[in-house]
C-alpha cells in the first residue's frame, strides 16, 4: 500500500473511531438528548469558549517554541511558522496512526525538507519527546497529592488504566533517555530494523542504508553531546513541554466554565483530565481516544449529574480533541500545499532559464 493511500486509510479509520466513540459516549448516558446538549451549549459563556479555543492554540504553539528553540540551538534559524508548521504535523500523525507512529516521522520529513539533516531532526524530536513524557509523569504525581481520595473514587478499570498508563510512560521516558544518552543502542535499533524489513522484503539495499547509518550516527552523537552539556537548553524544552501539557489538561475546564460551571470544580476537572491523558496510554492511538473518553465519563459522573458529564465529556473533547486534530490537519494541508506551489514555481523558473 502506498504511503499517501496508508495516510488516508489511518485517517478515515480515526474519524470512524471518533464518530464511535462520542456515540458510545451519548448512548451511555440515560438522559442524553441533542435537546440537552445544544440547551447546555446555549446557557454557556462565549468568552470561556474562546479561551478554551485559545487554549488549544497555545496548546500548539508551545510545542513550536520547545521544538524551535531545539533546532536554533543546533544552529538552524528556524522562525515560528515553522514551528507551528513542525508541531502541528506531529499532532495531527500521532492522533490519526496506532501507538502515535506517524507523529516524529511526519515532522521529521517536514524537518528535513527545510535543510534539518535525518539525525539532527531525531535528536530534536527525541529530546521533546522526553521532555513531553517526563511533564506528564511530574503532573500525575502531583495531581493525586492534591486530591489523593479522588483516584481511589474512579471504577476499579480506570484506575488500572491510570496505573498501568503511568507504568508504561515511565518506561517510554526511561528508554527515550537511554536512546538520548547512547547512541549506540539507537543505532543497534535501527540496523535490526533494517535487517528484519529486508528479511521480509519490505526494504531495499539494506547494507548501504546500513552504511549511510553508520555517517549519519556521528551527527546524532554530536547533536545529544550538546544537549547534555547544556541545562539552560534542557531546562527551557522542559518548560516549554510542561506548559504545553498543562494547556492541554486545562481545556476541559476552561470548557466547563463556558458551560456556567462553577469554579469551586476547577481543580477536580483539572485532575480527572490528567488522569485521562495519563489513562489514555493504556490503549494504542487511534484506540486511546476511547480510552480517554472512558475516563473522563468516569471522573466527571463523580462530581456532576449524569446529564451534565455527557454533555461537558462530549463537548470538552471536542474542543480539547477533536478541534485540536483538525485545526493541526488544516495547518499541515495548507503547509503542504504553499510547498508544493512553491517547488512547482521554481521548477517552471528553472525551465525559463535559457
Amino acid at each position: 500500500m502506498k504511503s499517501k493511500e496508508r495516510r488516508w486509510l489511518w485517517t478515515v479509520l480515526s474519524v470512524l473511531i471518533a464518530v464511535l466513540s462520542v456515540w458510545a459516549v451519548a448512548s451511555r448516558g440515560k438522559e442524553f438528548s441533542l435537546v440537552s446538549f445544544f440547551s447546555f451549549i446555549a446557557h454557556g459563556k462565549p468568552l470561556w469558549l474562546l479561551a478554551a479555543l485559545g487554549a488549544v492554540i497555545f496548546y500548539i504553539l508551545c510545542e513550536a517554541k520547545a521544538q524551535k528553540l531545539v533546532c536554533r540551538r543546533l544552529g538552524y534559524s528556524t522562525t515560528l511558522l515553522q514551528g507551528v508548521e513542525y508541531a502541528s504535523s506531529d499532532i495531527y500523525f500521532s492522533a490519526i496512526t496506532p501507538s502515535a507512529s506517524g507523529g516524529q516521522p511526519a515532522c521529521g520529513v517536514v524537518m528535513n525538507r527545510d535543510g534539518i539533516p535525518g539525525s539532527k531532526a531525531t535528536a530534536v524530536l527525541l529530546l521533546n519527546i522526553a521532555m513531553y513524557a517526563l511533564s506528564i509523569l511530574i503532573l500525575c504525581p502531583v495531581c493525586f497529592l492534591l486530591m489523593p481520595r479522588f483516584l481511589f473514587r474512579l471504577t476499579t478499570l480506570s484506575r488500572v488504566m491510570v496505573f498501568v498508563g503511568y507504568g508504561i510512560q515511565i518506561g517510554f521516558a526511561a528508554l527515550l533517555v537511554l536512546l538520548l544518552r547512547s547512541a549506540s543502542l539507537l543505532e543497534r535499533l535501527c540496523v535490526g530494523v533494517f535487517r528484519f524489513l529486508g528479511k521480509l522484503r519490505l526494504l531495499r539495499d539494506v547494507e548501504g542504508r546500513t552504511q549511510r547509518l553508520h555517517v549519519k550516527m556521528d551527527e546524532y552523537r554530536t547533536c545529544t553531546s550538546l544537549f547534555s552539556g547544556d541545562k539552560k537548553l534542557l531546562w527551557r524544552a522542559f518548560l516549554w513541554n510542561m506548559l504545553e501539557r498543562i494547556m492541554n489538561v486545562a481545556i476541559v475546564p476552561l470548557v466547563f466554565l463556558a458551560a456556567g460551571g462553577e469554579p469551586k470544580l476547577l481543580v477536580t476537572l483539572f485532575i480527572i483530565n490528567v488522569y485521562s491523558l495519563i489513562g489514555s496510554k493504556f490503549v494504542p492511538i487511534p484506540g486511546s481516544m476511547v480510552a480517554a473518553d472512558f475516563l473522563l465519563l468516569d471522573g466527571m459522573r463523580q462530581v456532576l449529574s449524569e446529564s451534565d458529564a455527557v454533555n461537558l465529556e462530549i463537548l470538552g473533547r471536542s474542543v480539547s480533541f477533536y478541534f485540536c486534530v483538525l485545526l493541526c490537519g488544516l495547518i499541515s494541508l495548507i503547509a503542504y500545499l504553499r510547498r508544493r506551489r512553491r517547488h512547482n514555481n521554481s521548477a517552471e523558473d528553472s525551465h525559463d532559464v535559457p
